[in-house]
């Protein structure tokens, strides 16, 4: 495909982009001093709706200026390639991945989440005799490991980077950015918000419950059920574990709640509150018994955990899955 347009054509367009930055600066830092102002005079309901509205323009300018410079970073490589001359990419060739001309059935990509009448994909054997369902290791490269970097005020995030993970497990790319948008600035059915929102430290910021996860899912395209998750002990049963087992291995996305510190104690040394993780995968031994899962968590990527240690980590709240098989 050849490139269209000359170096000339993208410098005057980051001429205009450079312009526009200052101006929402500006127009949000004379919105918050009003705020503020308005904030400290009035207090009663319509007020507080005010300051509803109020928050979300500052949040769609907030956004604004995330999108205007990542169109920045992409129209000065797109100079760099006219200015040089150079043919643009297709589309095809820059998505496709391991061997030319096959895509990586991994990838997601489109808005639609599969909704599959059986699993696409089974068990591959290993070398020491255990199954492993799809492949964990490479699905990784495509699932959150870093919460908390689409936006500042939003650290909480790991449910909705559960969300955005089976999403893209179910072939839909959709990013933990899309999920705050959505989340923050929509309510349930009793009138509260699908994520905390509004905090000044932003680690508070972003959290979700199993049922506000279930709705965020279903706007973007997965029907979702709630399950409760037995606990024996102070730790999961037996029969919970095989029914997480039985859940991913149909094919199905799985989000469970764990203390962090329990699941993964080098990584949070000081840290065990409750943590949502995405189920990738589940390992069985050669006699078919369950010995582990693949764990996507959030804040620091794929790794497998057995299946002791997740019993233990779980914290006895409800876990997400998936009505639909997503894969």
């Amino acid at each position: 495909m050849k490139i269209i347009g000359t170096a000339e054509d993208a410098d005057r367009l980051l001429e205009v982009l450079m312009h526009i930055v200052p101006y929402i600066n500006e127009v949000t830092k004379q919105m918050k001093n009003a705020a503020g102002l308005f904030a400290e005079s009035c207090r009663d309901e319509e007020c507080q709706q005010i300051m509803e509205v109020l928050g979300k323009v500052d949040y769609t300018l907030w956004n604004a200026l995330d999108d205007i410079t990542a169109l920045r970073e992409i129209l000065s490589d797109y100079r760099d390639i006219l200015a040089a001359g150079q043919e643009n990419p297709t589309v095809a060739e820059l998505s496709s991945l391991g061997s030319p001309g096959q895509p990586d059935r991994m990838k997601p990509q489109g808005k639609y989440p599969r909704d599959l009448p059986v699993s696409a994909y089974g068990y591959h054997q290993t070398a020491n005799g255990q199954q492993i369902y799809d492949s964990p290791e490479k699905m990784s490269g495509y699932l959150y490991r870093s919460q908390g970097s689409a936006d500042s005020r939003f650290k909480g995030t790991c449910g909705l980077c559960s969300c955005a993970n089976i999403l893209r497990l179910a072939g839909a790319e959709y990013s933990e950015k899309e999920m705050i948008a959505y989340a923050a600035a929509n309510y349930d059915g009793q009138g509260r918000r699908l994520c905390d929102a509004g905090s000044l430290f932003p680690g508070a910021n972003g959290a979700t419950t199993p049922k506000a996860r279930k709705e965020i899912l279903e706007h973007f395209g997965i029907s979702s059920s709630v399950f409760p998750v037995t606990m024996e002990h102070g730790m999961a049963t037996g029969e919970t574990m095989e029914q997480i087992g039985k859940y991913v291995s149909e094919g199905r996305g799985v989000i469970l709640s764990v203390y962090s510190g329990e699941l993964n104690p080098e990584k949070y040394r000081w840290n065990n509150g409750p943590h949502a993780v995405t189920v990738v995968s589940v390992t069985k031994d050669a006699s078919g018994k369950i010995c582990g899962y693949h764990i996507c968590d959030s804040n620091c990527g794929t790794d497998y955990y057995d299946v002791d240690r997740i019993r233990k980590a779980l914290t006895g709240n409800d876990m997400n899955v998936t009505t639909q098989i997503i894969r």
